[in-house]
């Protein structure tokens, strides 16, 4: 089947889904989930794509995608991203920012779920791909926490590079 499926906060999510979870900032940069939706639909169709999306109960008519609009629900999505890691993948960008007040604390919550990504890595060997935009305001800062506390963890620079190791991530646990 080639249908192309973007499931969003509250639609369900199977347990056991191939699925690739998109965490990174939603709001203050531009709209990088559409781009990795893209990137991930135009080499396998077949995977489901979770996206937490901010906005009211409107679903978009655009193609298969399934966006809702109204608050994301954090248990929701904290929810697709745990079923992504056992049967699927988590694909973490840390885009440039834009829109974002100079002194808001851009990616704060997502630096959370980065943290939680990396316990999941050191101890349960649970890998996602991770990639930091090099024109993200703490890249430098970033990359060099991350190598410290996670050495060996690739850090890509480009977003294609994330969805193209979550692809590979996803077929290798169907293997």
């Amino acid at each position: 089947m080639n249908e192309r499926r973007v499931v969003c906060p509250p639609e369900e999510l199977e347990v056991g889904s191939p699925a690739i979870f998109l965490g990174g900032p939603t709001h203050g940069a531009d709209d990088w989930r559409q781009e990795a939706q893209e990137l991930i639909h135009g080499i396998d169709p077949s995977i489901v794509v979770t996206s937490p999306q901010r906005g009211g109960p409107k679903v978009s008519t655009s193609g298969n995608h399934v966006h809702f609009d109204g608050d994301c629900d954090r248990r929701q999505a904290s929810r697709y991203c745990n079923i992504a890691l056992k049967s699927g993948a988590v694909a973490m960008w840390f885009p440039k920012r834009t829109g974002w007040p100079a002194d808001g604390d851009y990616g704060v919550s997502e630096a959370h779920l980065l943290g939680r990504l990396e316990m999941n890595y050191l101890h349960s060997g649970l890998e996602f791909a991770l990639g930091i935009d090099p024109a993200f305001s703490k890249a430098r800062q970033f990359r060099l926490d991350i190598q410290a506390e996670v050495p060996g963890l690739p850090i890509y620079r480009s977003l294609m590079d994330v969805c193209l190791k979550s692809i590979l991530y996803v077929h290798q646990k169907a293997e």
